[in-house]
């Protein structure tokens, strides 16, 4: 072969790689597509629903349905009243066809993959990225403690329902979202329910300090730094093992105390006082 035949048959063959021309030999189903991080079909190609590329028009045997290969949730039987901000809904598990119902960016969307194993109460972090699958389905990564910690809460419906929350918790608590700020609207949460106890301080989860919370019940919450003696306007502002007691515009940290125990747990020269909790303050 001449070198002037040579060049020519060179130059052809650049013009019609140029051209799109060149066609690989791409076998069906041989690239994923439309699938998380997966590409696009080549040319001449289209995406089945079994996310696998396959040279146009697709046959109707290959598209079929998706198979979910995604843990799905169970709508929550007896709940209504959803929740706003997107289309499906966190506290019923309504409206994903695969996988399940979770907030992320202020709004609802299914969420799929495998969700995580810590349940209702267990400390999570909700700085991690992936803070939406830290906490099994149907559960919230709730920041608190200055967003440096935070607690798995149970969704429950935007009309304050707490057929859902379980015993002794209540639909009535505010999701927020990292960072704080105002609250993510539409959303509710199911308290957290606690058998700690303040005297001594025991059974909240690490990073958190138990508090009276009324007559019939404590709860564990993101530890005060209001020292005794000095004033506060709520207990769980003050120093763990503390209650904020006093009249209005005057109230101050003091010691608590079991009322069972007498004196016993005061200093010396106190008295155990009756404060209308669970728990007495020294005085």
């Amino acid at each position: 072969m001449t070198t002037l035949r040579r060049a020519s048959c060179v130059a052809l063959v650049a013009a019609a790689t140029a051209l799109g021309c060149y066609s690989p030999n791409i076998a069906a189903g041989g690239f994923r597509c439309g699938d998380g991080d997966a590409g696009v079909c080549p040319d001449n190609f289209q995406c089945a629903a079994d996310h696998r590329c396959y040279r146009g028009p697709v046959d109707a045997a290959v598209d079929k349905a998706m198979v979910c290969t995604s843990m799905t949730l169970s709508p929550v039987q007896g709940c209504s009243g959803g929740a706003t901000g997107g289309g499906c809904s966190p506290a019923c598990q309504t409206g994903c066809d695969c996988g399940w119902c979770a907030v992320v960016g202020g709004a609802s969307k299914c969420v799929t993959g495998t969700a995580g194993l810590k349940d209702a109460g267990e400390v999570c972090d909700p700085t991690n990225a992936t803070a939406a699958l830290i906490c099994k389905a149907g559960l919230y990564c709730q920041p608190e403690c200055g967003d440096t910690t935070g607690r798995c809460y149970r969704y429950c419906p935007s009309n304050m329902d707490s057929t859902v929350c379980g015993t002794g918790s209540t639909c009535n608590v505010t999701l927020r979202e990292l960072g704080g700020g105002i609250p993510t609207a539409g959303f509710l949460l199911c308290s957290l329910t606690s058998s700690c106890t303040v005297v001594p301080q025991d059974k909240c989860p690490l990073g958190f300090s138990c508090y009276a919370g009324g007559l019939t019940q404590n709860e564990c919450d993101c530890p005060g730094t209001v020292s005794t003696g000095d004033s506060c306007s709520a207990t769980p502002q003050c120093s763990p093992g503390n209650l904020c007691i006093g009249p209005k515009m005057g109230t101050t940290c003091h010691q608590a105390c079991n009322e069972s125990n007498g004196n016993a747990d005061c200093p010396a020269g106190m008295t155990c006082n009756s404060s209308g909790t669970l728990y007495g303050y020294c005085m």
